[in-house]
């Protein structure tokens, strides 16, 4: 994490590293880079958020990731890396990350598509029988 503070400080960015105590980790409000352990693979991710029980993660290997805190917990070192600077938007994308595609939930988010819908992309009658 060392080559990564002096690469942001040459940027003219701030960087800071710090060891946080795992019943303080909700506490964390903007995203930093932590090293996480995925069953032996270390390397660094983006922690976007901690809420309601579940860390979600930007992975540069396995793409936006969600872990409940204990499973979170047991694969990382204890220690986060910020990073801020000139411009820095408060209410970035990385705060808001999308959520795990599951159906739980969304049973009523679905409205079929309607035959009148169809028409209007040039399909005829004829092509639903």
């Amino acid at each position: 994490m060392l080559d990564m503070k002096r690469y942001v400080e040459s940027l003219g960015m701030r960087a800071r590293g710090y060891r946080v105590a795992a019943e303080t980790l909700h506490s964390v409000r903007i995203p930093v880079v932590v090293l996480m352990d995925v069953r032996g693979y270390k390397h660094f991710v983006v922690m976007q958020k901690v809420d309601k029980g579940w860390v979600y993660i930007g992975d540069p290997v396995l793409g936006h990731k969600r872990y409940k805190v204990d499973d979170f917990l047991k694969g990382w070192n204890g220690i986060i890396f910020a990073v801020i600077g000139q411009g820095y938007d408060k209410n970035n994308v990385l705060l808001d990350p999308p959520l795990p595609l599951t159906a739980k939930g969304r049973v009523n988010d679905f409205t079929p598509v309607q035959d009148a819908d169809l028409l209007d992309f040039g399909f005829i009658k004829s092509d639903f029988f």
